[in-house]
């Protein structure tokens, strides 16, 4: 029998385990897991998005939101997302922070998702901001030349990404400076 305080409050785990047949009648339980499930905590507002690559740390921030490519297809993430791990495709890294989207480049590597947080590992990563436009369409025209000699099978995947990296890098620098 609870006594006091300790009958009105009710701990975490005791709320939140299994309803169990008979348990209906504990109207204080059943209040109080309503009350953890569905109240909204200040750790689960944002998510803690950190990306890495073998240089090094790329960003640590705290965010609203994250769409990733993953190697299917892009998938979205948002504060109590159902934890799973993901392999990365190529493509846009966006986030949003204070009703702002950032982007990224991510070619390729693995995304850990939590509740309440992001992990990145990304073989290849750049922020749009630090992509010098110039460069980036000089590599598209360059890849697109290369697209265009191919007579063959050969040497087609290491040109068709090396299109689609130059592709990505010159979208995301556009989109991160207000372009299209």
């Amino acid at each position: 029998e609870l006594a006091g305080a300790d009958a009105i409050r009710l701990s975490a785990n005791e709320a939140l385990r299994p309803v169990r047949e008979g348990d209906l009648h504990d109207v204080r339980r059943v209040v109080r897991a309503l009350e953890l499930r569905l109240a909204p905590t200040p750790s689960l507002l944002k998510l803690a998005l950190e990306i890495v690559t073998p240089e090094g740390l790329l960003l640590r921030d705290e965010v609203e939101e994250v769409i990733a490519p993953g190697e299917k297809g892009y998938f979205g993430v948002r504060p109590g997302h159902t934890p799973l791990m993901a392999t990365l495709g190529l493509g846009e890294l966006s986030y949003r922070k204070e009703s702002t989207w950032h982007r990224l480049t991510c070619f390729s590597g693995w995304c850990e998702v939590l509740p309440d947080r992001v992990n990145v590992l990304a073989d290849i990563g750049e922020r749009g901001e630090d992509i010098d436009l110039g460069r980036a369409e000089q590599a598209l025209k360059r890849a697109a030349e290369r697209m265009k000699a191919i007579r063959d099978e050969a040497g087609y995947d290491e040109a068709h990404l090396a299109y689609v990296r130059a592709v990505t890098r010159l979208a995301v620098a556009r989109k991160e400076r207000g372009g299209a």
